[in-house]
């Protein structure tokens, strides 16, 4: 918890300069910038995995450990179905719309750019120039970023249900 704790409160750009320090310049196994290859790729997605992953590991341990306080897995133990079963087939099935739901935020997010990661590693990206629009004034551009980031949310949410419903029948969409 606590690993996850710092992982989701350390800012990405301070990771990403800590990630460059490290692997970058001292240790020279990877590029600072974006170049060809997965070595250009490597520390801008490991700074994003970093924060994303401690906000999944929280989340997921959150919904599990709601899970097995609940009646069913309780009647399911005295029952005496061995505790792998139950986790996997009673526990996990219930906690996958959290997660499903944490993956289309995430999406929508890194569709929308990271404005950090992209500045820091010198990366063309969305957010970057979305940052350029606004320091540029260009009303344009940001409406129509803007309009992107909306879209995105809304689509990945509405997938992000649909999904959902089909994985639990117990949950059913509206007519």
């Amino acid at each position: 918890r606590a690993v996850c704790f710092v992982g989701c409160s350390t800012p990405g750009f301070l990771v990403g300069l800590v990630l460059m320090l490290i692997f970058a310049v001292r240790l020279h196994w990877a590029r600072m910038t974006l170049g060809s290859g997965l070595q250009g790729l490597a520390l801008p997605a490991l700074t994003l995995a970093i924060a994303m992953g401690c906000k999944y590991t929280r989340q997921v341990r959150a919904a599990v450990l709601e899970e097995m306080h609940q009646d069913y897995v309780v009647g399911a133990r005295a029952l005496g179905i061995p505790e792998a079963r139950i986790f996997t087939h009673h526990i996990l099935r219930n906690a996958i719309p959290v997660l499903v739901n944490l993956t289309a935020l995430s999406l929508g997010s890194l569709l929308g750019g990271a404005v950090v990661v992209e500045t820091l590693f010198m990366w063309d990206g969305l957010g970057y120039l979305a940052t350029q629009a606004i320091a540029m004034r260009d009303v344009p551009v940001i409406q129509a970023y803007v309009l992107w980031m909306a879209l995105a949310y809304v689509l990945l949410n509405l997938l992000a249900d649909l999904i959902v419903a089909a994985l639990n029948p117990k949950i059913r969409l509206a007519d």
